[in-house]
């Protein structure tokens, strides 16, 4: 039985328009810059008169990169593969992606390097069918 969930479009969406590694929840230790990270932070399964109606989640997408410049350019290509998309994917209706909030994360040292890292977070609410 597939799974009813957005992940696996998340996932290759980010991959085809930024042209970077898209990672669920986990980067691993071998990952090269730049790269994104994301995770459902929540789910809503509303309920209706009829029954329940269609989830919506909440997402955090992490866009890691060696400039700040770098980072936002990736930012920009997944902002327009994700935000404001309604269609199907892998099995899964998504009704509608809003980005809700975009902001510089602060930097960080992977693995002891010296220079920083650069990140970009963005939240978005997807609202799909299962």
């Amino acid at each position: 039985m597939p799974i009813s969930s957005p992940e696996n479009w998340i996932r290759e969406s980010i991959e085809e328009s930024a042209e970077v590694n898209a990672y669920p929840v986990h980067v691993p230790p071998t990952a090269a810059l730049p790269y994104v990270r994301f995770m459902r932070e929540g789910t809503d399964r509303p309920t209706t008169l009829g029954g329940a109606s269609s989830p919506v989640g909440t997402f955090l997408v992490e866009i890691y990169a060696s400039t700040v410049l770098q980072a936002k350019e990736i930012a920009d290509a997944v902002r327009g593969a994700l935000d404001n998309f309604s269609g199907e994917s892998d099995g899964v209706t998504i009704d509608d992606v809003d980005l809700t909030d975009e902001k510089d994360g602060s930097p960080v040292f992977v693995d002891g390097d010296e220079t920083p890292t650069f990140v970009v977070e963005q939240s978005y609410t997807i609202f799909w069918q299962e």
